[in-house]
């Protein structure tokens, strides 16, 4: 059962101006109102890759879950499509293993797949034959979504590594990254922005920042507690817990 915490905004008693939930992604999408979110900008986990996928390993052949993690990104990605308002879009970060699949999810259903772009993180990160320094991340739009910009490359250079962080989340992503996204997208003044894995809660800084409207879920209680935090001093708030309901 997910547990819903609210932060009323002050100004309009009517609808909740940030909407944190607790539970699993899948199960609390599946509460949300169908054509009620201008944007999606989200962090999912990455394809897993056994028990070496979190450190550098010499072995090749290291088994991975692509059967079950396409079912699954199915699954989220027919519950965006729900969601969505039909102006609305997708950016997600994923690694290119999970960008295939993001493109194959997409068959058949109406947020159509709007390609692949490469964040050049301008710093070395694990790898044996090759180090890592970037990260993929994919985009969609529903069918009414118009661009506002029609000249974004495909290779954005924001440099970030662990010494960035300042969480404590292993995939804490810069808020740059997010103000991006937010650009890529545009979503109308006030609109809703959801991010389903809200992880470090740096989307919802940045939406609630600018103005949006916010609906962010997470699993784990800590990193909700943690975003909840991030985005109350964001605000100004200083984290007080007497402004959620």
């Amino acid at each position: 059962m997910s547990t819903v915490l609210r932060w009323w905004s002050w100004w309009r008693q009517t609808e909740p101006m940030i909407d944190l939930r607790l539970g699993d992604c899948l199960e609390v999408l599946a509460t949300l109102e169908a054509a009620s979110v201008d944007a999606v900008i989200t962090d999912p986990p990455y394809l897993n890759t056994g028990t070496g996928s979190s450190r550098v390993s010499r072995v090749a052949a290291i088994p991975d879950e692509r059967q079950f993690f396409d079912l699954w990104m199915r699954q989220i990605w027919g519950e965006l499509a729900r969601v969505l308002k039909p102006t609305g879009a997708v950016f997600m970060t994923i690694d290119w293993r999970g960008a295939m699949a993001c493109e194959r999810a997409a068959c058949g259903s109406p947020l159509a797949f709007g390609g692949v772009g490469v964040w050049d993180k301008e710093q070395l990160g694990m790898g044996y034959m090759l180090r890592h320094s970037y990260e993929c991340f994919a985009v969609a739009r529903m069918p009414d979504w118009k661009p506002v910009n029609r000249s974004v490359y495909d290779v954005w250079r924001i440099k970030w590594g662990p010494t960035a962080r300042k969480t404590g989340h292993q995939a804490e992503k810069p808020t740059e990254l997010i103000e991006r996204a937010l650009d890529l997208l545009a979503p109308p003044e006030g609109g809703v922005v959801l991010d389903p894995f809200m992880g470090s809660g740096t989307t919802g800084v940045v939406a609630t920042q600018k103005g949006y409207r916010f609906i962010g879920i997470e699993r784990e209680p800590e990193f909700h507690e943690l975003s909840q935090r991030r985005i109350a001093d964001a605000q100004g708030y200083g984290g007080q817990s007497d402004l959620f309901a």
